[in-house]
């Protein structure tokens, strides 16, 4: 079977800052990440159900206690945990903003090179490997000690 050609084509991209971190500063960043992505989408998930439980007691007559009773219990606890979840992500997003902050405050220190020369993007990933920066898939590329 005859092997097709693959074109690749390459669209050049505004220059890229790479920040140094610590094992400290990544963990935190990692941590800190789940836990409010977590309440935002299960906050987008349980406040419209109160929001639609709400707006189907006022516009619909519900004749049986129980049925509306049930509404409301779903009114009111949906409404609450969307509440809760909303201030908890406002929470967790507000406390990882420091260490961003840290992060992208930190001075630049020019272009990627040895002699302050612009490298190109294809002589990018040879500096990173020689420099022993480049991690493929959580190992060093090969060629590093």
């Amino acid at each position: 079977m005859k092997e097709k050609a693959v074109e690749v084509f390459r669209h050049p991209h505004a220059p890229i800052h790479i920040y140094d971190l610590s094992e400290d500063e990544v963990r935190k960043l990692a941590a800190g990440s789940n836990p409010g992505q977590i309440f935002f989408h299960l906050m987008l998930a349980i406040f419209p159900i109160g929001i639609t439980a709400f707006v189907t007691l006022l516009t619909v007559p519900i004749v049986d206690r129980w049925k509306s009773d049930l509404f409301m219990i779903l009114t009111i606890s949906c409404g609450l945990a969307g509440f809760i979840l909303l201030f908890l992500w406002l929470d967790a997003r507000k406390n990882q903003r420091p260490l961003l902050d840290q992060i992208l405050s930190r001075p630049i220190e020019g272009p990627l090179g040895d002699d302050g020369k612009e490298l190109l993007s294809a002589e990018v990933r040879n500096y990173l490997n020689l420099k022993g920066l480049l991690i493929i898939k959580g190992k060093k590329s090969e060629g590093q000690p």
